[in-house]
């Protein structure tokens, strides 16, 4: 890692922790409370798949990267009342000609100042607030919605907010003010909410009330969640959660469904409204011996395209992939570019199906950690394979993996640009 680079870290660190209104100089922030940082090292290679309608676009092979080296360093401060994390991220791309091309940036991916007032506990500034039920896809986890099928070790940016969370015993209430600064029209982790939520632990189970409301599209929407998990024996698990939408949009394309117009002489991706969309998930965990488990998960999410929203948008691809071969030039360079518009419905995640099915099993030994995955989507007959092994010996630890996608042409894991994903990471805490 770059000295220099590390330098400008600390020097962030100080930097944004002494203009906070603690008035606390930078010197006696560093004494007072705990200074620690994280390292991680990944390297990952990537294999294309030819059946891709986009695989010989001259625009999306100029993007195609044989490798990537990632180097990433986390500061993490603690004291009383303040916690700081930063991050130092550094990134290599290499393409098959074996150019490279080098990005860096830093990020501050929690801020906070927390204190009690009676029996209220209080938080100001950026924080991670993740929640609720599932290994795989958790319809409650409306604030952070995390990629938790994702190899990469960075860690999530917390989102702004002001929160304000009771305990009692083993329940917990929590209100939060969530992006107060950001305007009504921002998304994602940017996005302006009100969340209200109620949980509760038992001796067998866990459950968990919300209450969110957005502003969509000059709109309210409202959301009610529910979820909770259950101890049915000491090998068995089981988890469901629900989530109602009272408005909900999509990316939808112009030209799908209908085969007189393929091409479009703008950007074809328009918002569309929808209303009363529920997303739900079923699963558990069986531990069938001392170190084995098997983890089930099946769930279903309105907010994704559906079947035939799917089917629609792949034979539009297809129609335009077929005019690549056109005698005339101009009617190529069309082609080449609604096919590039087409393929931006794949920049979402890359199990954005509405129904999926998932299947893991994993091994605790004392030093290794193997594990297998299986992403299935029941409506396309696609899925998603991985295999990870976690080397856990050393003060440093090793993880290594290998994703495929796989599925007929006319499916969305068969279109997928990339076909394979291999990593090897090495990290640790200090």
């Amino acid at each position: 890692m770059n000295t220099k680079l590390k330098i400008t870290v600390l020097s962030l660190v100080v930097a944004v922790t002494s203009t906070q209104t603690f008035n606390l100089q930078a010197n006696e922030l560093l004494t007072s409370g705990n200074l620690s940082y994280s390292y991680a090292l990944q390297q990952e290679w990537y294999d294309y798949n030819n059946k891709s309608y986009v695989a010989d676009l001259q625009k999306i092979s100029a993007e195609k990267q044989s490798d990537t080296d990632t180097e990433i360093l986390e500061l993490i401060y603690g004291a009383e009342h303040i916690r700081a994390t930063v991050t130092l991220k550094g990134r290599t791309n290499k393409n098959s000609s074996r150019d490279s091309n080098y990005d860096s940036d830093a990020i501050v991916k929690q801020l906070t100042y927390s204190n009690t007032v009676g029996t209220w506990d209080y938080t100001i500034g950026r924080k991670f607030t993740g929640f609720g039920f599932g290994a795989a896809f958790r319809p409650l986890d409306v604030i952070q919605n995390q990629d938790l099928l994702t190899f990469d070790r960075e860690s999530q940016p917390g989102v702004d907010q002001l929160s304000l969370e009771k305990f009692s015993g083993l329940s917990n209430l929590g209100f939060y003010l969530l992006n107060p600064t950001q305007n009504k029209y921002q998304v994602g982790l940017k996005q302006r909410a009100i969340l209200t939520r109620y949980s509760q632990s038992k001796e067998n189970a866990d459950w968990m009330t919300l209450f969110r409301i957005t502003e969509q599209q000059k709109k309210q929407n409202v959301q009610f969640g529910i979820g909770g998990s259950f101890v049915v024996t000491e090998a068995l698990e089981l988890h469901s959660s629900l989530l109602v939408s009272s408005n909900y949009i999509k990316q939808e394309h112009s030209l799908d469904g209908q085969s007189s117009i393929i091409f479009a002489e703008s950007n074809p991706w328009n918002k569309v409204e929808y209303t009363n969309g529920k997303t739900f998930m079923v699963g558990g965990n069986w531990t069938y011996s001392a170190r084995n488990n098997i983890m089930f998960e099946y769930w279903h999410d309105d907010l994704a395209l559906s079947k035939n929203q799917w089917r629609n948008h792949l034979n539009l691809m297809a129609l335009q992939y077929g005019q690549l071969n056109s005698a005339t030039a101009d009617i190529r360079t069309i082609a080449e570019g609604n096919l590039a518009w087409s393929y931006q419905a794949f920049g979402h995640k890359q199990y954005a199906m509405q129904d999926n099915i998932f299947l893991r099993w994993s091994y605790q030994g004392n030093t290794l950690h193997p594990s297998a995955t299986v992403l299935y989507s029941p409506n396309q007959s696609g899925s998603i394979f991985s295999a990870l092994l976690n080397i856990d010996k050393y003060t440093v630890k090793f993880n290594t993996g290998v994703r495929i996608f796989s599925g007929p042409r006319d499916s969305v894991y068969g279109q997928l640009l990339r076909s394979g994903e291999y990593y090897v990471t090495a990290y640790g805490d200090f």
